[in-house]
Formats: structure tokens, C-alpha cells, sequence
């Protein structure tokens, strides 16, 4: 878990299944308890998943459309990616970039950003 004022990142790792769904959910259900609005689930450390955990991100989802709350994911590896395709309910869910994919975004973005400042005039010739 990583905590942020009222926003919780919560990242599991290896396997979520049958065997370990339960434990996160009660985790979640804690965190919510608590005063936390926004949760992030961060699926990068996920190894497998199967319909259970599956189940568990559906059901989590709803929880806090229901309430009022705020419920993300943080896309993880393709074969997780393609579990949650393959079952149809990618679409469904909503996902946030990661710091990194951000970072990514910013730097992809910056040239061209720059590009279109240089074609704009000087603002003293703009405002005339």
C-alpha cells in the first residue's frame, strides 16, 4: 500500500485467484472504511489472475460508483491485459496511466508543444 492524503495505491503481487482474492478484498473494504475515496489498484506486479480476480475488480468498480468513490487500475503486464480482454471487460473498467507512462506522455509531448510556440507571434504582434 502507498498512501497519499485521501488517495491509497494499493499493489498487489503474484498471483490473484481464488487462493487471494478474499484477502484483497477485505484489504480494500479496510481502506474504504477508512476514509480513503480513491483507490488505485496497480496490476503490475500481478503474475496471474484468474476469474475470481476478475470478479474482484468488477465488484470493486461498482462498490465505488455506488458510493460515490473513486476506483482505478493501473494496467499490468499483457498477460493480464489480455485476461481481462479476453473476458471482455477491459472496456468496463477504468484504467490510469502509471507515473512512468506519464513521464512518457510529457516527454513524447514536449517537442511538439514547443513546435507550436514557435509558430505563434510575439505576443506585442498578437494582441494587434
Amino acid at each position: 500500500m502507498h498512501p497519499e492524503r485521501t488517495v491509497v495505491r494499493v499493489a498487489p503481487a503474484g498471483e490473484l485467484d481464488l487462493a487471494t482474492a478474499s484477502a484483497l478484498e477485505l484489504q480494500l473494504l479496510e481502506l474504504r472504511e477508512s476514509g480513503f475515496d480513491r483507490i488505485v489498484l496497480d496490476l503490475r506486479r500481478l503474475t496471474f489472475m484468474d476469474s475470481t480476480g476478475i470478479a474482484l475488480l468488477l465488484t470493486e468498480d461498482r462498490r465505488a460508483r455506488d458510493n460515490g468513490h473513486d476506483f482505478t487500475l493501473i494496467r499490468g503486464s499483457h498477460a493480464i491485459q489480455r485476461v481481462l480482454e479476453v473476458c471482455g471487460v477491459s472496456g468496463l473498467l477504468r484504467f490510469e496511466p502509471s507515473r512512468a507512462e506519464m513521464a512518457a506522455l510529457q516527454i513524447a509531448s514536449a517537442p511538439a508543444a514547443s513546435a507550436r510556440a514557435e509558430t505563434l507571434p510575439p505576443p506585442e504582434l498578437a494582441a494587434r
